[in-house]
């Protein structure tokens, strides 16, 4: 796999918790209350779906990456939301603090508050006030889709409740959050799916070794007992469709990752930014760094998803042959086997496509020789050369059979 250095996200360390401020109205913190959330019909919810998008979600290669703006509509039992940045810095004000620091940054109140009292008590109060939030009616269909993997940068329990609420999810969960963890079986097991924790999860808050992602310190040092971590999150935004929900066009996260992945020329592929609304502007600045931005929200995009992607066989798992022996589902015969040279040729020297996805390249860069798809080729971007006529009608139209001559090409 291509991978990219490993300051992916040395821009993105001031921000821990956030939700769009945009989307998040300010409030006291004994005022933090909500609307009541709209009723789910994934009928109704319906987002622009792009046919790649489609194709990477229903073969199961898509990455689900969720912002804090994908847990908008999640409530507690009192029909609560989750609190915005500048709610859950009042609220470490009130309990570490003073009101005087309710209008400083995030970072440097949580600073501010593990000097006052102690990294596990400002973790463990984080947890205190997540911990009570569930699943929304669009988190408890996420368990219904096959995907490569999923990220996110929040603290919250909300996908892992999500897939333990499941009776039958498609695939097993796995959390991931530092170095120790294990997961070359879990790539391989097409029936698992890792969930990668970038900034830390409530459920870690007695590890000091890899702390919530939250004061400006933690950010300096987010690498720390993380580095594999992020470098497998880069590892699949180099080779995957990531799908980006909850995050806004000022998030440093996503600017920081294309800008890194485009100056290393890995040649990502397209991936897709849901945002609650997008201009011609917006769709200017994304199209050239191979993202598509979409107007839409997270119980937008998963309606979608569930109404365009049928429930019967989203969730089966491909039977068709891999690799060299993709072709062998050609083959008239069941019975029959590629011989030994067949396969090696078909590994070394050949390709089988059974299908391009047909999806924007951009010409220059493909005549630049950045290409590792057959995207440009379904493009029509490739381009009849005259030396082919020539070489067919002087070595390969010819009269008689005794003149051919056996030629090898190498272009």
């Amino acid at each position: 796999m291509p991978t990219v250095s490993v300051p992916l996200f040395a821009e993105a360390a001031r921000i821990a918790y956030r939700l769009d401020a945009n989307q998040c109205r300010s409030a006291e913190p004994s005022e933090i209350t909500v609307a009541p959330t709209r009723e789910f019909n994934s009928g109704r919810n319906h987002m622009e779906l792009p046919t790649p998008l489609k194709a990477a979600i229903e073969s199961g290669n898509a990455v689900l990456l969720l912002g804090a703006g994908a847990s908008l509509a999640c409530q507690d039992s009192h029909g609560k939301r989750p609190p915005s940045t500048a709610e859950l810095a009042k609220l470490l004000c009130s309990k570490f603090l003073s009101p005087d620091y309710e209008r400083h940054p995030l970072t440097q109140v949580a600073d501010y508050a593990i000097s006052e009292s102690s990294l596990f008590d400002v973790q463990d109060y984080i947890r205190e006030i997540l911990l009570p939030f569930k699943p929304s009616p669009s988190h408890l269909l996420i368990p219904t889709f096959r995907w490569r993997a999923i990220v996110t940068t929040n603290y919250d329990h909300l996908i892992e409740d999500a897939y333990a609420a499941h009776s039958s999810p498609v695939q097993r969960l796995v959390p991931l959050f530092q170095n120790t963890d294990r997961w070359d079986d879990v790539l391989r097991d097409l029936d698992s799916v890792p969930l990668l924790k970038l900034h830390g999860c409530i459920s870690k808050t007695r590890d000091d070794r890899c702390p919530l992602i939250l004061s400006t310190e933690q950010y300096i040092t987010y690498n720390v007992g993380r580095s594999r971590l992020f470098r497998l999150f880069q590892e699949l935004a180099a080779e995957r469709n990531f799908v980006y929900i909850g995050f806004s066009n000022t998030d440093p996260d996503i600017r920081s990752l294309v800008h890194q992945l485009d100056a290393e020329n890995v040649g990502r592929p397209r991936s897709f930014l849901v945002l609650p609304s997008v201009d011609r502007i917006a769709e200017r600045y994304w199209s050239p760094r191979q993202i598509t931005a979409i107007t839409g929200s997270l119980d937008d995009a998963i309606g979608t998803f569930d109404s365009a992607i049928g429930k019967t066989f989203r969730g089966l798992r491909s039977t068709t042959p891999t690799g060299s022996n993709a072709i062998s589902e050609r083959f008239v015969s069941a019975t029959a086997v590629l011989s030994e040279t067949a396969y090696k040729a078909l590994s070394l020297d050949m390709e089988y496509v059974k299908a391009a996805t047909p999806e924007a390249w951009d010409a220059l860069k493909f005549y630049s020789g950045v290409s590792h798809k057959w995207a440009p080729v379904v493009q029509s971007l490739d381009v009849r050369r005259r030396l082919h006529d020539t070489l067919l009608s002087d070595y390969f139209l010819i009269d008689d059979p005794a003149e051919f001559r056996f030629l090898v090409i190498r272009a």
